[in-house]
């Protein structure tokens, strides 16, 4: 992920390029993203943009393009696809091809509880459930997930403390919100 962006200064009518000058009021950083998740980045999406130079500065950005072509990088398995962010404002601190971490803000929610995914335990049945501090097994209607957090739509308030992982004797723990079960199904 690097900050691109230039300007090419002609030497003749052949269009030969003796030199680039980096237009330093527009910056673009580059991106690439995994083939899993190219699907839900759109163009016009915002961006919170980090520069390794300057760890205590944070820049905003909005999505401009993505790749039509996904390419294997070096040290990956699966295809990446380029994706183009202009950088909002302008700041003389930024140089081309300084290093960049580009957190694309695909969906806000608010007013939602969610817990780390690691917390959900799943019954053969498809019934998802965690287990309570207060020795409760609860079921609870999922919503949306990324890769460390689910929403939890039914069957938890906010602070309700949970286990991260299951617990010893687990079959000693009643199950609670079998109301749920017809909504899952």
């Amino acid at each position: 992920m690097k900050i691109i962006d230039t300007a090419v200064v002609l030497l003749n009518a052949f269009d030969l390029a003796i030199a680039e000058i980096p237009d330093l009021n527009s910056m673009i950083s580059k991106t690439y993203v995994n083939e899993i998740e190219v699907s839900r980045i759109e163009a016009g999406q915002k961006v919170n943009i980090n520069v390794d130079a300057f760890p205590e500065k944070s820049y905003s950005g909005t999505v401009i393009k993505i790749g039509n072509i996904g390419e294997v990088l070096p040290n990956s398995d699966s295809k990446m696809f380029e994706v183009l962010i202009k950088a909002e404002g302008y700041d003389t601190e930024l140089r081309p091809s300084m290093t960049t971490s580009n957190k694309i803000i695909i969906k806000t929610l608010d007013d939602v509880v969610f817990i780390p995914t690691e917390c959900v335990v799943t019954g053969s049945d498809s019934i998802s459930y965690v287990y309570r501090k207060n020795g409760t097994r609860q079921i609870v209607l999922l919503g949306d997930a990324n890769d460390k957090n689910v929403i939890v739509k039914k069957g938890l308030k906010e602070g309700t403390q949970i286990y991260l992982s299951e617990p010893e004797a687990p079959e000693k723990y009643k199950l609670k919100g079998e109301e749920l079960i017809s909504e899952i199904k």
